[in-house]
């Protein structure tokens, strides 16, 4: 994901410059100090990406189509996140300096333009850059893009549904594929609008809409950042728990005692009668 838009600026005056190459220590010791966070957030919401991506793949079957799609964006938001701990989204912030050879313009530090230098505060190794509007914005148009084939692979199972027993009528039906698409509907529906708050979150504080409470906005992007997190790794395994479930059954079914054992029968019902049980396949 995308970190921010930056440029790059320096010092003007009437002398001849020569551009110095900047110091890899001073990268690390000024920009990629409280870089761990905001690489680390964008890398775990790509790797919930892949596995969505992976789910809804799984959903439409063997389409190499859809897996080539799937793969230049795994690509294209790998890339982004490359990019992000590179010098290329750092503004580069110059002095003069001047000796026997000549002046030049040194680069002091690295920093967004749109985050303040924090170098003389005590906590700036803990300070974290927040996601730019950009990145949400990339991130919702692919939740967006995996919400509408979910959506209408489910539209797809009812229409075949409606087929075999009828308009209205509900059928528990044992194909994984439609149980999945159901399922995955609310899932996506919920990860897309997360994004897309996300994305108008962060462009309305850089533009300063709400006036004092943009502010406020600004400071908040991180802690949002870790709750669209939390709530996908809390959505992704229950979608798997209730696949399971949908699987065995809903009748004293625990997560606890699940497992992927596909040997078992498909159709079975368990009658009890004077403290026994038989199953009838």
């Amino acid at each position: 994901m995308l970190k921010c838009r930056c440029s790059r600026t320096a010092t003007q005056d009437s002398r001849h410059y020569t551009q110095k190459a900047p110091n890899i220590n001073d990268f690390f010791a000024t920009c990629f100090r409280n870089e761990l966070f905001a690489g680390f957030g964008p890398m775990i919401i790509l790797i919930a990406e892949v596995i969505l991506q992976m789910r809804v793949y799984a959903l439409y079957g063997t389409n190499k189509k859809l897996f080539v799609v799937f793969v230049l964006i795994s690509m294209a938001l790998f890339g982004f996140n490359i990019l992000q701990m590179s010098t290329l989204f750092c503004e580069s912030i110059y002095s003069n300096e001047c000796d026997s050879g000549g002046c030049f313009l040194k680069r002091d530090h690295y920093r967004r333009a749109f985050i303040p230098p924090f170098d003389d505060q005590p906590f700036v190794c803990i300070d974290a850059l927040p996601i730019s509007g950009i990145g949400w914005a990339v991130t919702s148009f692919v939740e967006l893009l995996l919400f509408l084939l979910v959506t209408f692979k489910a539209q797809v199972g009812k229409v075949h549904r409606n087929v075999l027993h009828g308009p209205g009528i509900f059928s528990d039906t044992n194909d994984i594929a439609t149980a999945m698409a159901r399922d995955s509907v609310a899932y996506f529906a919920a990860i897309f609008t997360a994004c897309l708050a996300g994305t108008i979150l962060v462009f309305t504080s850089e533009r300063n809409v709400f006036g004092r409470f943009s502010e406020f906005f600004n400071f908040i992007r991180n802690a949002y950042e870790i709750i669209v997190i939390t709530i996908m790794t809390i959505l992704a395994p229950k979608l798997i728990l209730d696949l399971r479930a949908r699987y065995y059954g809903t009748e004293e079914v625990k997560s606890t005692q699940l497992s992927w054992n596909f040997e078992a029968p498909v159709h079975s019902a368990i009658c009890r009668d004077s403290g026994t049980e038989h199953t009838l396949n």
